[in-house]
């Protein structure tokens, strides 16, 4: 028996949380791994949210793809994830943000409250897919003395029995929840990357995107751009089926496939699933 294919997984951009004090490090780890646990995402860390034009910046760069199709930098993604802590910690006693370096000694969470602004962004153009705030909140649980701060507290069974830690681990679910959800409407797609002389062609996708060999994908060429004439706003792109193109050999990060059209494929060219 064959093991079954993977799912075809969409290249994430993943910023720090914003805010959450002490614990804002520990809330991305968090993040990070509850989408790794999804098997949906290519997740890619980034530094801060001008990423966003950084990552355009990547994907429109005719020099991002060598003469080997291979990639020489960092890999552009097809999407943003912003998440900002509007309040974790109590909501009887002080903040867990107010734990500070070197200062010793915990203090006890009666009730906590985690409360998350989510926000998913289409790389491409900047523009914010969907929000949600979403909470959690849990009972029980000390943060004991000695703790010095919420960077080396989280992951710690400490952090998971507290009450903080578990609506912030619930928070942060219910916020990959909501990324998975809204991810299921988005197509996946990709490019070709180059065309060699023998007409094969470089797909800039591969084995981690979830390709497998012998996967035929749709092939189209983009046309014009369909721009409001008021806001200057691109509303879409008009795009044409042109073919189809097979994998044939598969690395990590991109793969080799043998077109089946009547028009020659170009750099630049969309791919997507093929449908029956």
């Amino acid at each position: 028996m064959h093991a079954p294919e993977s799912p075809l997984k969409i290249r994430l951009a993943v910023v720090p949380v914003e805010g959450g004090g002490n614990l804002q490090a520990g809330l991305t780890e968090l993040l990070t791994s509850e989408l790794l646990k999804a098997n949906r995402f290519i997740v890619l860390e980034r530094g801060s949210l001008t990423e966003v034009q950084a990552e355009q910046a990547r994907g429109a760069d005719p020099g991002f793809w060598n003469e080997g199709g291979v990639s020489s930098r960092i890999i552009p993604a097809r999407l943003l994830l912003s998440i900002k802590a509007l309040s974790v910690g109590s909501e009887e006693d002080a903040l867990i943000g107010t734990l500070t370096e070197g200062r010793g000694g915990g203090f006890r969470i009666r009730r906590a409250k985690a409360m998350l602004e989510v926000k998913l962004l289409d790389v491409a153009t900047a523009q914010v897919i969907a929000s949600r705030v979403v909470e959690a909140s849990a009972t029980g649980g000390d943060l004991a003395a000695g703790v010095r701060t919420g960077s080396t507290l989280v992951g710690t069974a400490m952090f998971n029995s507290s009450a903080v830690g578990r609506a912030s681990k619930e928070a942060i679910k219910k916020s990959v929840n909501f990324v998975l959800e809204k991810f299921s409407a988005i197509p996946w797609e990709t490019r070709v990357a180059g065309v060699r002389e023998d007409g094969k062609v470089y797909i800039a996708a591969g084995a981690e995107d979830g390709l497998h060999l012998g996967l035929q994908l749709g092939l189209y060429r983009p046309g014009e751009a369909v721009i409001d004439p008021t806001s200057g706003v691109q509303l879409a792109v008009t795009e044409a089926r042109i073919g189809l193109v097979r994998v044939e050999d598969l690395k990590d990060q991109y793969a080799v496939g043998a077109a089946i059209s009547d028009t020659v494929p170009k750099r630049g060219d969309i791919l997507r699933p093929a449908t029956r």
